[in-house]
């Protein structure tokens, strides 16, 4: 399981216009592969919104992000960043008794 983080920079003053074009495409953009997480910023780095989008490998998230351009449900910012992160599927501190 590997998560794009997809961080984007948006103008000043239209978060509610932004949040409007996400409502209408997010239905569609989640037939192909749902998300795992949406926030947008109100303290410190001001202007943002990050979506988590969780996949199954590299491969299923090339598909799923070419599918998505190609049937157009996705937006495009001009300031965009993306991580892709794996996480352990152990957790060393379960058996800590930490209080």
């Amino acid at each position: 399981m590997i998560y794009e983080f997809r961080t984007y920079q948006i103008s000043t003053g239209s978060l509610n216009n932004v949040l409007d074009k996400f409502r209408e495409k997010i239905n569609e953009r989640n037939k192909i592969s749902k998300i795992g997480a949406f926030w947008y910023t109100e303290i410190g780095p001001l202007n943002e919104i990050i979506h988590v989008w969780p996949y199954n490998d590299m491969d299923h998230r090339n598909r799923s992000r070419d599918q998505a351009i190609n049937e157009k449900v996705i937006n495009h910012f001009k300031n965009e960043k993306f991580d892709i992160k794996s996480f352990a599927s152990f957790n060393l501190l379960s058996d800590l008794d930490i209080g």
